[in-house]
């Protein structure tokens, strides 16, 4: 099994692409405001998730704030909106343990609770701290993930297993 454990804001849905008064809105009724967001996600991000669940054969599992702030089924709508909805893991919504937990602690209950993890790449604009050998993907929270962002990760990734091989060798 392979997991993209994905954020949703400065990820898909770059800081800055909604006013105050529009997140205002869109927290008070999301049902109501849910073609606003989906409409603010620049097609880049969306295309470079899928080209990550493509190539690497992985699922979607959500990390994002948003799991506080808004219902699962709508969570869920959007991604569908978006059409990320066919990549996501059975157990998508990574759950949160307690009040103080973490974006780190909530990834490693959810592997935890998931034998059999072959590989994990974490896209957030934060920096979670993962240990090797996962990965983090972190875009420009104004921009959003895009193409440069797998790019320079898969770079990344070489460069670690170079590094690796010279210590193993």
């Amino acid at each position: 099994m392979r997991v993209t454990f994905l954020d949703i804001d400065g990820v898909l849905l770059p800081i800055g692409a909604c006013s105050a008064v529009e997140i205002e809105a869109a927290l008070d009724a999301p049902g109501e405001h849910l073609q606003m967001l989906v409409g603010r996600v620049p097609r880049e991000a969306v295309d470079a998730v899928l080209e990550l669940c493509r190539i690497g054969k992985g699922q979607i599992v959500i990390i994002s704030t948003w799991r506080r702030l808004f219902p699962k089924p709508f969570v869920e709508g959007f991604l569908q909106a978006l059409g990320l909805g066919e990549h996501l893991h059975a157990d998508w919504w990574c759950d949160r343990r307690g009040f103080g937990s973490s974006k780190r602690d909530d990834i490693f209950n959810w592997i935890a609770d998931h034998p059999g993890l072959e590989a994990a790449v974490t896209i957030d604009d934060w920096e979670i701290g993962l240990p090797y050998p996962m990965i983090q993907i972190q875009p420009d929270p104004k921009v959003g993930l895009t193409r440069a962002d797998l790019t320079k990760a898969r770079h990344r990734r070489r460069l670690q297993n170079v590094m690796l091989a010279a210590v193993d060798a």
